[in-house]
C-alpha cells in the first residue's frame, strides 16, 4: 500500500474500536486482498453513491465530487475532509519538476484549486498533519469564505482543523522475522551496514545526493555499506514513472555502485513484507530538492523509521528534519550536500555508541506517534457537540434509477476532477 492505503486502513481500524466503520472505495480491485479486518470494506459504484451515503452519520474522504457533497449536505451527513497531504502544493511541484506546464496544465491546476476550496467550504472537520500544514489550510479556509464574524462567534474557524498525522502500529513488530532482505539483496552479509530509502523516488525527491554520499563512504574505505531503494514503481498504474528514478539508476551505474553498494528493488513491497527489511536495516535515509513542497510536507515513510527504531539521515527543510534534529533521532544535512551526508553515514557506521543512543531516542518518541495518539483530535470531534448528523430515517434518498447520473453528467464531473485527484482515489487501498 502507498500512503493513502496505509492511512485509511489504520483510520478505519482505529475508529472501529468504538464505531461501526465502512471503508468504501471506487474500484473493487483495491479491496480484493484486504483480508480480515475490524471494519467492513466495500466498493461503491460512483453513479449510485446516494444509496450508500444515506446509510452513514459521517463520511471521511480525500475527495468527493460536487454531487456527492451536495447530497451529503442536503441530508446533514457530517463531512470530514482529510487534508493530510497538501495536494495543491504537491501537485504544483509535480507539474513543475515533471515539466507539465502550459495552458492545459494551468487549467487543470486551477480546477483542482477550486475543488479544494469547495472541500474546505463544506467540510465539518478538516484533518491536517502538522502545524505548518494547519496554517496553510487555515489560509485556504479564509480564502474559501469559511467564516464570517457571525459564524466565528458560533464556532471558531480553528475548531475546524485538527492535526491528525500518520501514525504507527506497534503490534506490527510482533511477527516472526523473515530474511527477505537477505534473499533479495545480492551479496548482503551479516556485518553489512544496510541503509533503506523507504518510499518512492518522486521527482521532487533527491536520490542523487544519497548515492553520491555512498560513493564517498566506499572511497573512504568503508566498503560494507549498502543502500537499498525499496520503492521504484508505484502500485497504482495511473501514477506515471518518475524521471528521478532513472536518473538515480544511471548515476549508480556510472559510479560502479549498482548491485554492489546501491540496489533498486523493482516494483513495490507488499505492505506486510516491509517490516522485515526494516528489522534488518541499520538506518534509513531520505532527501529532497529545495521547494515549497518540502516546507508543507509530512513524510509518510518516516513513520516506519520510528516504528522500527531506525536512525534517520535526512536533508533539512521539512517538518521531519526539524523534528529529527530537535529530538536527536538521526542526522540532517543541507540539501545537495553529498559530502556531509557521507560523513553522517560514516559517523553512524564508526560509532556503535552514537548508533545506540539514536536508536534509544527513536524508541522513546514512539508513544506520540501511535495511531491512538495521532487520531485523538478526530475521535474528540466525533464525541463533540459539533458532530451532529441528522437521523438516518429522515434523509431523502433516491431510487436506484434516479441515482444513476446521465452519461453526460458523468463526463462533466470527470472533466472537473484533475488527474491527481483521480489517482488519489485509485490509490486508497493498493496491495
Amino acid at each position: 500500500m502507498a500512503g493513502p492505503g496505509i492511512r485509511y486502513h489504520q483510520i478505519a481500524t482505529n475508529l472501529s474500536k468504538k464505531h461501526d466503520v465502512t471503508l468504501a472505495v471506487f474500484n473493487p480491485s483495491y479491496i480484493e486482498n484486504i483480508g480480515k479486518t475490524s471494519y467492513k470494506a466495500i466498493d461503491i459504484h460512483v453513479q449510485k453513491f446516494q444509496e450508500e451515503f444515506a446509510k452513514y452519520d459521517a463520511i471521511i474522504a480525500l475527495w468527493l465530487s460536487d454531487e456527492m457533497i451536495e447530497f451529503a449536505k442536503a441530508n446533514n451527513v457530517v463531512l470530514i475532509f482529510d487534508l493530510y497531504a497538501p495536494v495543491p502544493v504537491e501537485d504544483l511541484v509535480q507539474r513543475v519538476f515533471g515539466k507539465r506546464i502550459g495552458p492545459e496544465s494551468d487549467y487543470d491546476y486551477t480546477q483542482m484549486l477550486r475543488n479544494y476550496q469547495h472541500f474546505i467550504r463544506n467540510g465539518d472537520y478538516l484533518l491536517t498533519s502538522n502545524e505548518q500544514q494547519r496554517d496553510f489550510w487555515m489560509g485556504y479556509a479564509f480564502s474559501a469564505g469559511k467564516t464570517t464574524p457571525t459564524q466565528q462567534s458560533k464556532r471558531p474557524i480553528d475548531s475546524y482543523l485538527g492535526i491528525c498525522p500518520m501514525g504507527i502500529d506497534l503490534s506490527q513488530l510482533d511477527v516472526p522475522y523473515k530474511p527477505l532482505a537477505e534473499e533479495r539483496i545480492k551479496g548482503l552479509k551479516k556485518d553489512d551496514y544496510l541503509i533503506l530509502w523507504t518510499g518512492g523516488i518522486w521527482d521532487w525527491f533527491d536520490a542523487v545526493t544519497p548515492i553520491k554520499a555512498i560513493n564517498h563512504v566506499v572511497k573512504s574505505g568503508k566498503k560494507n555499506v549498502k543502500l537499498v531503494f525499496l520503492g521504484t514503481k508505484h502500485p497504482n498504474d495511473d501514477v506515471p514513472a518518475m524521471e528521478e528514478t532513472e536518473v538515480a539508476r544511471k548515476l549508480a551505474k556510472k559510479l560502479g555502485l549498482i548491485d554492489k553498494h546501491v540496489f533498486f528493488l523493482n516494483g513495490w513491497l507488499p505492505y506486510d513484507d516491509r517490516i522485515h527489511y526494516f528489522e534488518r536495516a541499520d538506518a534509513a535515509i531520505y532527501a529532497h530538492k529545495p521547494s515549497i513542497e518540502s516546507r508543507f510536507s509530512h513524510r509518510t515513510r518516516v513513520l516506519d523509521h520510528i516504528l522500527t527504531g531506525l536512525p534517520t539521515i535526512a536533508t533539512k527543510g521539512d517538518y521531519f528534519s526539524d523534528y529529527i534534529d530537535a529530538h536527536e533521532l538521526g542526522i540532517s544535512v543541507e540539501p545537495f550536500d553529498d559530502k556531509a551526508m557521507g560523513e553522517a553515514i560514516g559517523a553512524l557506521m564508526s560509532s556503535p555508541k552514537l548508533q545506540k543512543k539514536i536508536e534509544a531516542n527513536v524508541k522513546k518518541s514512539q508513544p506520540e506517534f501511535t495511531w491512538d495518539y495521532t487520531l485523538k483530535p478526530l475521535n474528540a470531534f466525533i464525541e463533540s457537540n459539533f458532530f451532529a448528523p441528522s437521523p438516518r430515517e429522515t434523509r431523502v434518498t433516491t431510487s436506484s434509477s434516479e441515482a444513476v447520473m446521465s452519461s453526460k453528467a458523468v463526463r462533466s464531473m470527470k472533466r472537473l476532477v484533475p488527474k491527481k485527484a483521480k489517482n488519489i482515489i485509485k490509490r486508497i487501498i493498493t496491495k
